[in-house]
């Protein structure tokens, strides 16, 4: 009676479903008995069979990038699936044990044959079996989830669904309960998947219109933002070969203008974008000076749209170094370009007519950076 009911239900799967959907397996186990049997010569051996029904959910439709041959790679589409494994006792479903029930989530790639076996079954009509799943494959290519958080949703859910399959198990012992848990399948996606995704998909849409709006409001300030800005860096000597050298190479590798004049007391005066002039003192201090301040700053806002470069004051991006007697040619083109009163902070002479100025103490080198070139 056993084999009867066990094989009428498992016919009735086959007639339901196709091989892609619900398939089952039976497997031959071998159990070793005692070793006394003297008519084996040793130890003896008994045979079972087990049956295993395994049911197919696609869960989610993905696109993947794979590779065709050494050079290439092709788009392939593939379906993440949750397989349900069943294994019945042996006596099922007369037994007094009751099924196994686990569980498995896959990517697999989909074949010709399989959208043609999915759109075969979504066009039938099983009535009471009628199959979810075809409907939910097709569903959830509306719901802009990436494959991601379709695994992480399905190992979240997964383990109440699991535990739901064993509870109404449990209550059928010694009757047939695989269409049982192809129902609770099916309501399974019909509700909790579908909502699952339909909420994750609203997720996922509005973190990525948060982030667009915040990647927006970023690049508009950086354009808002736009400064151009100019230095006058007063050192007490600038001798050094070397240090000559690297302010011209840092300069312009930093597209800044200006000019630099060697010997005593040595002057620096830059123009170019804020930002780069910031990094242009963080260049210099990281050198060795015996006393080098920043006396002199100016910042001009350039509008949105603007090329900040047609804002500079001297020549484009050139930088020129100036010798030690030039003094008085650095004023004259200071003030050839009306940046006179930059100039001018090189002897603490302020537009506010003050003979101070508060980062003259504050960007002056510490003991520990002091030293001769």
């Amino acid at each position: 009676e056993a084999r009867e009911r066990r094989e009428a239900e498992l016919c009735l799967i086959e007639a339901a479903y196709t091989p892609q959907e619900a398939y089952y397996v039976t497997v031959k186990n071998e159990q070793c008995g005692g070793d006394n049997d003297d008519s084996a010569g040793g130890a003896s051996t008994t045979s079972t069979t087990r049956t295993v029904v395994h049911r197919k959910l696609p869960l989610h439709h993905c696109n993947n990038k794979v590779p065709k041959n050494d050079a290439n790679t092709c788009s392939v589409s593939s379906v993440l699936e949750l397989c349900i494994s069943i294994t019945l006792p042996p006596l099922y479903p007369l037994s007094e044990f009751p099924v196994k029930i686990e569980s498995s989530i896959k990517e697999t790639r989909i074949d010709d044959d399989y959208e043609d076996d999915v759109d075969a079954r979504n066009n039938r009509n099983l009535n009471d079996h009628h199959d979810a799943a075809a409907d939910t494959y097709f569903a959830s290519r509306a719901h802009a989830v990436s494959k991601y958080t379709a695994q992480k949703l399905a190992h979240n859910l997964v383990p109440d669904l699991l535990q739901q399959f064993r509870s109404e198990a449990a209550e059928l012992q010694q009757c047939e309960v695989i269409f049982t848990i192809f129902a609770c399948i099916q309501e399974w996606m019909d509700q909790t998947w579908c909502d699952a995704l339909c909420t994750a998909a609203a997720t996922e849409e509005e973190n990525q219109r948060q982030n667009y709006q915040l990647t927006n409001d970023d690049n508009n300030a950086v354009e808002k933002a736009q400064v151009l800005g100019r230095r006058l860096i007063y050192s007490h000597h600038l001798i050094a070969n070397s240090k000559r050298k690297d302010i011209l190479q840092i300069a312009r590798q930093r597209r800044l203008g200006g000019y630099s004049k060697i010997g005593w007391p040595g002057i620096i005066i830059i123009e170019g974008e804020e930002s780069d002039c910031a990094s242009f003192i963080e260049d210099m201090r990281s050198m060795r000076w015996q006393y080098l301040t920043v006396r002199g700053e100016q910042q001009v806002d350039v509008p949105e749209g603007e090329d900040l470069d047609s804002y500079r004051a001297f020549e484009g991006c050139k930088f020129e170094e100036l010798g030690r007697d030039d003094m008085s040619v650095l004023a004259q083109r200071c003030r050839d370009v009306g940046l006179e009163g930059l100039f001018r902070t090189c002897m603490k002479v302020y537009e506010n007519g003050s003979d101070d100025h508060d980062d003259d103490h504050d960007d002056a080198c510490s003991g520990d950076n002091k030293g001769k070139e």
